[in-house]
């Protein structure tokens, strides 16, 4: 059990390098890759709404 849940994470891993290397070979391309999720779907994965709050602690009021 223990090396087929270790398997996951290069699963995982190995399929985000094949999304990247079509993505970029698209851009080279002049395309823009057909397979990618929305600005806004975006936003959580990569942390913006904990940025956001974070900048909202050093704003200075006017």
């Amino acid at each position: 059990m223990g090396y087929k849940i270790a398997g996951y994470p290069l699963t995982v891993l190995s399929s985000a390098v094949h999304a990247i290397r079509e993505a970029l070979h698209d851009i080279r391309e002049g395309k823009m890759p057909e397979r990618m999720i929305g600005f806004t779907e975006l936003q959580p994965v990569v942390g913006f709404p904990v940025y956001d709050e974070t900048l909202k602690r050093f704003e200075i009021e006017k």
